[in-house]
């Protein structure tokens, strides 16, 4: 039980990690133009 919690919170921590890194990389182009 403690591991699925963990491995939700990974997979949680995970998604919004990816979540920046995508707005991140949609808004760098607009500042280099």
């Amino acid at each position: 039980m403690i591991d699925s919690e963990r491995f939700k919170f990974r997979s949680i921590f995970t998604w919004m990690v990816n979540c920046e890194i995508s707005s991140e990389t949609d808004r760098m182009p607009v500042e280099n133009e």
